[in-house]
């Protein structure tokens, strides 16, 4: 069973420089019982892969592409209330 699934993800951050992309189609399957770690050089994307997944991101940030599906559910969809929930 899926617990958790991210497909083809793209998020980024608007800055004073500019547009600053932190995920480029990320895609990630944890299944049921699996035990999963983030690993990667500063500054690849890894926190913004969690806050995304949690949808606790800062105000600078958009999620402008793909699908985070938690037990088939697609999290970008529901409303904050039912976020809170799931959290």
């Amino acid at each position: 069973m899926v617990v958790l699934e991210l497909k083809s993800l793209e998020m980024s951050y608007k800055t004073q420089e500019g547009t600053v992309r932190a995920i480029d189609r990320a895609s990630l399957r944890v299944e049921k019982g699996d035990t999963v770690g983030i690993v990667g050089e500063s500054g690849c994307g890894k926190t913004s892969i969690g806050l995304s997944i949690l949808r606790l991101l800062p105000p600078n940030a958009t999620i402008h592409g793909g699908q985070i599906l938690f037990k088939g559910q697609d999290l970008l969809s529901l409303s904050e209330k039912d976020m809170r929930r799931i959290r």
